[in-house]
């Protein structure tokens, strides 16, 4: 199937963004730095909304 093809090519991407979530989830320090970026860059936090 052509979507399936297509995912294909993500799939590797998906699994280092996976990884990067599952560290970043596994230590308070690395999820207070994430909020941290997260004010700097203005972006809108959805967890807290």
């Amino acid at each position: 199937m052509v979507v399936n093809d297509g995912l294909k090519d993500y799939h590797e991407l998906i699994s280092i963004i996976r990884n990067v979530v599952r560290y970043v989830h596994a230590s308070p320090g690395c999820i207070d730095r994430f909020k941290i970026c997260i004010k700097e860059a203005r972006i809108v936090d959805k967890s807290i909304v």
